[in-house]
């Protein structure tokens, strides 16, 4: 039998992210913001790769033809806005929600209990994002893509 697992791969707005640490403009070209998401500022950015090379995740990518590092902004301009997040609003599967940290937090721990595997919901989250994935399924090997 084979099975397909596809997350939905972006940047995790970590609560502590090594890109931000690792960086050494010192918050200036990448910063995390007081309401979640981790954003670059272009114009600082000396495009030495360490926020690349410290993700967890590899999810920032060095793009050679606009010489930028390249990462999902978590859509701050929409969600400040009211708005949800472009991915969650163009989702057809609507497998992707969005809401207060209560509210996705409620979901997930519904999940949890019905045998589902979760990923951060744990107490001192790491990340923005909860996972929850198809029973049997290991999530960190699928969240850190080590299958």
């Amino acid at each position: 039998t084979v099975k397909f697992i596809t997350p939905k791969r972006q940047c995790m707005h970590c609560e502590d992210p090594t890109c931000v640490r690792y960086c050494p403009m010192g918050g200036l070209a990448i910063h995390k913001e007081p309401d979640g998401p981790v954003l670059i500022n272009h114009d600082n950015c000396i495009r030495c790769l360490s926020c690349v090379n410290s993700c967890p995740y590899g999810v920032p990518q060095y793009d050679p033809v606009s010489n930028r590092v390249l990462k999902c902004t978590f859509c701050f301009d929409r969600l400040r806005k009211g708005e949800e997040p472009a991915c969650v609003s163009t989702c057809i599967a609507e497998a992707l929600k969005a809401g207060t940290l209560t509210e996705i937090t409620a979901l997930a721990n519904t999940a949890a209990s019905d045998g589902y595997p979760v990923y951060g919901l744990t107490a001192g989250r790491e990340t923005s994002w909860i996972y929850v994935f198809p029973k049997g399924v290991n999530p960190e090997k699928i969240i850190r893509g080590t299958r």
